[in-house]
Order: structure tokens, then sequence, then C-alpha cells
């Protein structure tokens, strides 16, 4: 069997995360919303029963690293200001600054990811299962991104151990640089298969017959010691472990030189922002749905009202409250009402936003900077269909069949007569007038609009 590269072009959208001088910057590259079949069909002859049921995934978008955390990154973000734990600034087998970082816990990489969201004032997380397959994937269906198989040309595996239909190469015995195979997916991603184990952010379920159809990034708390997920296969992996679908585990606490990671970035958009020097690791995302907290959202509102009133332009704010959502809670009980306001949160993003919080509670938030009123009502409604298309089911005794959503807006051009916090205030006031008139709608303030401002 003669095997070909798939080849994508690379034009992929992508940012740079510059926390090195002289070698490669953390490159962000955009993975677009979109929904795929999590899992490997039964007619894959090397198919493990932890892989199935097939089932359908809902993915949102989020950037993932082009390569794992080499170790040059890693020495840059293990010598910032210590979170929770210390990092070894050192800790790999097989050492080269362009080879990724090994010998790292999953507890490490967190930390890694945490001081690195705290210096960048952008969100940074280990990807879900949900999110490095689909990424991992990128619109294929098959084994490995390549095509139906592998070959040691495109990857770093143990290539001694091929049995066909895979071909028997090169056994390298090490890791190898992040950039030296041209293998990149149409996502734009590089060493998805192969080379070092990616841990992920999920504990191993046994298979998927209790999945749900959205990737979250938490659906409950887990405990620390509880196993979590490795994804990709490594150096010293049969190709079989190598392929899309595989899944392996580890307790998080576990060290090996064949265990790594790459980070992924919320979608919303972060401006850097004054530090607080007073404190050592703010509170910028909420915990159970990986939006911004409330401390976030009144840090960035305030920059960005200081930032648009120098230059005359508009601010938007939507403020939602899930309809009737203690009935949800009483019906449903409180694990079954933090997934729903993870689902919920999804039908949030995709609208423009700038920054999507929540604020407690079933009550979210969501700035739009540079955007009228007009704007902020579209993103709205565009909400409203993202809602109804989840079919989230409410309690029988709601009036409606599925969960809604109302939302309150105010806009304005920031100058000196009024304040940030009169906006929110003005957004809360249109809130409570779409729940006191029948809820599932949206109300614009109409003191607080920048339609026809010129005339006021």
């Amino acid at each position: 069997m003669v095997f070909s590269i798939i080849k994508y072009p690379t034009e992929n959208h992508y940012y740079d995360e510059p926390i090195t001088q002289d070698d490669l910057a953390i490159r962000m590259m955009l993975i677009p919303s979109g929904s795929f079949l999590m899992g490997s069909p039964e007619s894959d002859l090397a198919r493990r029963d932890t892989e199935g049921p097939q089932h359908e995934v809902l993915v949102t978008q989020f950037f993932m690293a082009k390569y794992p955390v080499t170790q040059a990154q890693w020495r840059r973000v293990a010598v910032m200001p210590q979170v929770k734990r210390e990092l070894n600034t050192g800790p790999s087998c097989f050492q080269g600054k362009l080879r990724p970082v090994e010998q790292v816990s999953w507890l490490d990489a967190v930390e890694f990811c945490d001081r690195l969201t705290i210096a960048t004032n952008r969100q940074y997380r280990l990807p879900t299962e949900a999110e490095w397959e689909y990424a991992c994937r990128a619109e294929t269906t098959t084994p490995f991104h390549f095509g139906e198989i592998l070959s040691t040309d495109y990857a770093n595996y143990d290539g001694n151990n091929a049995r066909s239909p895979n071909i028997q190469g090169k056994y390298r015995e090490q890791t190898t640089p992040v950039n030296k195979f041209e293998g990149v997916n149409k996502y734009g991603l590089h060493d998805m298969h192969g080379n070092v184990w990616e841990w992920c952010q999920d504990n191993r379920l046994d298979n998927y017959k209790s999945a749900s159809s959205m990737s979250l990034s938490q659906a409950i708390t887990i405990p620390e010691d509880t196993s979590r997920i490795l994804r990709g296969g490594s150096w010293n992996s049969h190709p079989s472990f190598c392929r899309s679908a595989f899944r392996n585990e580890a307790s998080p606490t576990v060290r090996s030189n064949n265990i790594g990671f790459r980070v992924i970035c919320s979608p919303w958009r972060h401006p850097a922002l004054p530090k607080n020097k007073e404190s050592k690791s703010p509170d910028v995302v909420d915990s159970l749905t990986s939006l911004a907290s409330r401390s976030r959202f009144d840090e960035f509102l305030l920059h960005e009202w200081q930032r648009l009133a120098d230059i005359k332009q508009p601010i938007s704010l939507i403020l939602c409250d899930i309809d009737n959502f203690r009935l949800y809670n009483e019906t449903f009980g409180p694990q079954a009402g933090d997934r729903c306001l993870i689902r919920v949160s999804r039908a949030l993003l995709n609208t423009g936003a700038d920054l999507v919080s929540r604020h407690g509670g079933e009550e979210f938030a969501i700035i739009l900077s540079n955007a009228d009123t007009n704007e902020a009502w579209r993103s709205s409604q565009k909400i409203h269909d993202n809602l109804r298309a989840l079919k989230i089911s409410h309690s029988p005794r709601n009036e409606e069949a599925y969960v809604t959503i109302s939302m309150g807006v105010a806009s304005a051009i920031p100058k000196s007569s009024i304040t940030a916090e009169t906006l929110v205030k003005a957004a809360d006031l249109a809130l409570r007038y779409a729940k006191q008139t029948g809820r599932n709608r949206t109300y614009v303030n109409a003191h607080y609009s920048t339609i026809n401002a010129d005339e006021k």
C-alpha cells in the first residue's frame, strides 16, 4: 500500500503569544465551531470498547496551540509567579528547546495554564477530550487525520511495532522537535499523532454511553486525584494508540518521558489589561462554565469604557437570565442545573462578543465594544436562535417546553456625564422589564440606546 500524506493550505487564522524572545512563540490556531462524530466506528479493526458508542458532539470555536508546549516555552512560564504549585524549569528527559516538554503531570500542566492566563489576560487551559479529538480530526473521519494509515516519515511513534495496514518504519526511541514533520492537519496543527501523549481536562469515563452532546470544559467539579485523559500517542506507542479516537488515562500526579500537553484559549478576545500588583492570582474565569468571571467582567468593562471614551465609539451591554431556572433545578436537580448552565453558556458565544461572563447563578453578561444598539440587538437574536437550536428540555410545569432566556440591552458612547456602572444598571432595568412582560424576549433600554445618538 502506497502512503501519501493529505496536505492542507496553511493560511489558517492564528495569533502568536510571544512569551519567548528567540524561540517559537505559542502559535494559537483558530479551531472553528462545528460538530463531529466522536469515537471510532465499529468497522475500525483497532477499535476499543472505550471508544464507543460514536455520538455527535457540538463544539464551539476556540484556539489551540499549533504544537505541544516546547521546553523553551515551559521554561519561560515556569519562572513566572507561582499560583498553586512549584514548577521544575527543566523536567524533560530528552533535552532540546524545540522538543516537547515531558515529565510533567496534569497538575503541572494546569499550573502552566494558570500562570499563562495571569501573564497574558487571556484564558488558557487544557482542552477537553472532545475539543482535542475534534481539533485532531479536523473534519476527517479516518483513523488519522493523514488518512487510513500512519508513517514515521510524518509522525514519531514506534515504527518497528507497526502491523498492517500501517507501514513498518523508524523507531526513534525519543521525542523529536515539534516542527520536525510537515504533517499539518486542516486546522494547521502539528504532532497530533505521536511524539508525546497530551493531557486533557477531563476525567476518564469507561465509554461514551452517558456522554453529552456538547464539548464541555468543566461539567462538574472533579476531585484532583481522579485519573485524567491522555490523547494522541507518543514516540514509543504502537500506531493504533496514535489514532484520533484512542483514549488513554493516567493519575494527575504521574510524570513520564512520553507525556506532555498543548494549550487552548477560550474564544473571547482579551486586550492587555493593567495588572493588579496586589493580586497574585486573580480569579478571571468562572470555574463551572469557563466564561469570564464577574471580577474579570468589571475589570474589562472599565478598561473598554475608558478606551472607547477617548475615541468616542459606542459600547453595548447585554444582561441575560435563564427563565424559571429555579423550577428547572427543582425538577432535575443541581447537577443537571450545572449542565444546563454550561450548555446555555455555549449559546452565548460566537455572537460577536468581546467578552462573555457569568455573573453568578443563572445570570450572564456580554460586552460588545464598538457596537451600537442595532448590533447588540442582532447579537441577542442570535443568542435566542442558538438556544432554540439546543432544545434543552425544561420542567413539565414550565410554560415553555425548552429552556429560554430573557435579555436586557443598554448602549452608550462613554462620556463624563455617565459611568460604566450606570450602563450596567440600565441593562439590568431592561432585563427586569423583559422578564416582567413575559420572558423569552429582549428589551432595549430606550434611555441608553445609540440609535439617533446625535439627536439626544
